[in-house]
């Protein structure tokens, strides 16, 4: 098959042209207000003002008041959403003006209301405490366009730039081991839900969408940043991060040859369970073996499976791929103990 791959620049400047449409509002969590109106429908407000929110802006809106968001979503309707949110809402103004808070205190109410454009107007993605420290993707951006390495980068196409879980995948594809080609993985949330990550790994060209295997280099080559404090972003040498990935599309390579029985999958099945790989995806791994990996017959088949069957999880469910990827790189890597054991 032909990979599909856009220059670095041009995804740079999606990047930088979607950073353009987004503002940040600051203002205490009691300016909040709910309302539920009969025959249009109900919605969070600011100041009086409608609010179009994603489903995580409400679950970190529902967090800070103290409503458990399954609750708030399932159970309650819309009258009973606006008397809740309301009353506690005007019970957290009321306690900090019966008190005389501190400015301090004060403060600590304040959140950062995060919005972009959308065809439907401004629209609320998260909702952040005042520890928040915005690493959003033009810091990507900058890294795609400034930085300089030994081989020739391309992103892969199918990105994707959701504000719960982005992800830019870059790939050498002038270096080619046994189908094989290193991958740099920039991954990052713009709402707090993920930290933004950089980590090496292989891309392989076995189906139509390409397979992805994350895999782990050593500590001071594997970088991850928490949205918390006065956070200096670096993103490691990418000439380092091809070397490392190279060297692991060898282990690959040689699992190809590794062929194992029936007690080894259980073995290897049990051990992902152990990884917080939930039985659904367990299940849904063993069968895209059976389907296309000849019933997971060597070790890189078993982690083919995997990767095959984290692609079925897209838009805001990309932080599941990327986990089940990990555990795949993690796999690739544990094989020989794991089935020495």
């Amino acid at each position: 098959m032909t990979h599909k791959t856009m220059e670095r620049k041009a995804v740079a400047k999606i990047i930088e042209d979607r950073h353009a449409t987004k503002r940040d509002f600051v203002t205490p969590i009691t300016d909040l207000q709910f309302r539920s109106v009969p025959g249009v429908g109900d919605s969070f407000g600011l100041h009086g003002v409608p609010l179009n929110t994603t489903a995580t802006a409400e679950k970190q809106i529902c967090g800070h008041l103290g409503i458990p968001f399954d609750f708030f979503t399932d159970t309650m309707v819309g009258a009973e959403k606006e008397m809740i949110v309301n009353r506690l809402v005007e019970k957290r103004h009321a306690e900090i003006v019966e008190k005389n808070e501190t400015a301090r205190r004060k403060s600590s109410e304040s959140r950062t209301f995060r919005f972009h454009a959308t065809p439907n107007g401004m629209e609320l993605y998260g909702v952040v405490s005042e520890k928040y420290s915005a690493l959003d993707n033009v810091r990507i951006a900058e890294w795609l366009r400034d930085t300089k390495a030994t081989h020739n980068l391309e992103v892969v196409k199918g990105t994707g730039l959701h504000p719960d879980y982005s992800r830019v995948r870059l790939i050498a594809p002038d270096i080619k081991i046994g189908g094989h080609t290193p991958m740099i993985d920039i991954a990052n949330s713009e709402n707090g839900l993920n930290s933004f990550a950089v980590t090496c790994g292989i891309y392989s060209f076995i189906c139509t969408n390409g397979l992805v295997v994350k895999v782990q280099g050593t500590k001071e080559y594997r970088s991850r940043f928490i949205h918390l404090g006065n956070v200096d972003v670096k993103i490691p040498d990418p000439d380092i991060l091809i070397e490392i990935a190279v060297n692991n599309i060898k282990t690959l390579v040689e699992a190809e040859k590794t062929y194992i029985g029936t007690a080894s999958k259980v073995k290897m099945a049990n051990w992902m369970g152990g990884k917080g790989i939930i039985q659904k995806d367990v299940n849904g791994i063993i069968d895209t073996a059976n389907r296309f990996y000849r019933g997971g017959d060597t070790v890189a088949n078993v982690v083919g499976s995997m990767t095959q069957y984290a692609q079925e999880y897209n838009g805001e469910h990309l932080s599941r791929r990327a986990d089940i990827e990990r555990v795949a790189g993690e796999l690739l890597a544990t094989a020989p103990r794991l089935l020495a054991a």
